[in-house]
């Protein structure tokens, strides 16, 4: 019973993303809902009211947006109080100049991400972004950017993943910001190891020298104002040395857009 559910759950999310990715025409997309009605993406329950998408109204609601009292700088989010300076960006401020993410890593939302990384529900990246930009107009504001740049993968692991999640997910925010999208300035050049288990420091450590940019397109970062899109933010490990190596071509200034963080 488990393996026909599974069977079925997998079938009916290709058909989502189907309809999500390639616009199907509205007379074939209301045809294949009458058949296969939407299912939301991460509880599987057919012809649930589902909200701008694939996540369902009652899944939404598992979702934990991040909003103040929160660090200006990295985004940390505080139990109470004002907004302040967090005491690790008091310590060492981050390379980047400002880095928001649309809601905590628990619950649902490490269900979608995983959804969406790991079993190909690639319509998910419009889902999460729009949840994520709907964040920004609620609690906070998200400046002015010249560029959007996604974090790369190594080819390696692109090619084991079969797209990028970061790519997609800057894309949808890309056409919502009226912001161009590069996804071809920034390479991850060395394959590091899985991050998972490593504390802060051997976290950047890790990653030191990852990645880069070729000289031939250090004059398209020269001066510019940069958005950095990834999924989640952990240490930030990731995102501040995409954004030192971004820094060192002349970039002005680089911010930093998350779905999520880790509490």
């Amino acid at each position: 019973m488990f393996y026909a559910f599974k069977i079925f759950f997998d079938f009916h999310s290709s058909i989502v993303n189907l309809k999500s990715s390639f616009g199907v025409n509205p007379f074939v997309k209301r045809f294949l809902d009458f058949f296969l009605p939407p299912a939301c993406s991460l509880c599987g329950r057919a012809g649930a009211e589902l909200v701008e998408g694939a996540i369902c109204f009652n899944c939404r609601k598992l979702l934990f947006p991040i909003h103040p009292p929160l660090c200006p700088h990295c985004g940390r989010p505080f139990a109470a109080g004002d907004s302040h300076p967090c005491s690790r960006c008091m310590e060492r401020m981050p390379n980047y100049d400002f880095a928001r993410a649309g809601g905590l890593y628990r619950n649902a939302m490490i269900t979608a991400i995983h959804s969406l990384k790991y079993r190909e529900r690639i319509h998910l990246a419009k889902d999460l972004a729009g949840w994520t930009l709907q964040q920004c107009e609620d609690y906070w504001f998200l400046p002015k950017a010249d560029m959007l740049i996604p974090v790369p993968l190594h080819p390696r692991r692109l090619k084991e993943r079969g797209f990028n999640q970061s790519l997609l997910i800057g894309r949808v925010l890309s056409e919502k910001l009226s912001i161009p999208c590069n996804p071809f300035i920034l390479i991850r050049a060395i394959d590091t190891p899985p991050q998972v288990g490593l504390s802060e420091e051997k976290r950047r450590m890790n990653v030191r020298g990852a990645f880069e940019i070729s000289r031939k397109k250090e004059s398209l970062v020269a001066g510019k104002t940069l958005l950095l899109v990834d999924d989640v933010m952990t240490t930030g490990a990731t995102v501040e040395e995409c954004a030192r190596t971004l820094k060192n071509s002349g970039a002005e200034k680089v911010y930093v857009l998350t779905i999520a963080r880790v509490e």
